[in-house]
């Protein structure tokens, strides 16, 4: 069974540095990542107070708690907040 995860996430105030050392932790984050798959990654969410937003893709909800762990632990330095909405895939 495949699993989709719609995550939101907001970011903290951050400087110009900041931001580019966030850009390349996630960049490093995504080659290193082997427990789920992301399959699209959106900047913006127009209408909401999200900065943006990402689809992920797993077998069971293991491999997405694995996930979880890992992407917690590298980004809760700049991430403010999440939401994530799960699904089933048919």
């Amino acid at each position: 069974m495949t699993m989709g995860f719609l995550v939101f996430y907001k970011y903290k105030p951050m400087t110009t540095e900041e931001a580019r050392r966030a850009g390349e932790e996630w960049k490093d984050f995504k080659a290193k990542n082997k427990t789920a798959e992301i399959i699209r990654e959106y900047d913006h969410a127009y209408g909401t107070e999200w900065n943006g937003f990402f689809l992920v893709e797993t077998e069971d909800m293991a491999s997405f708690e694995n996930f979880w762990r890992e992407f917690r632990d590298s980004t809760r330095w700049y991430i403010e907040s999440l939401q994530a909405i799960i699904g089933k895939k048919r």
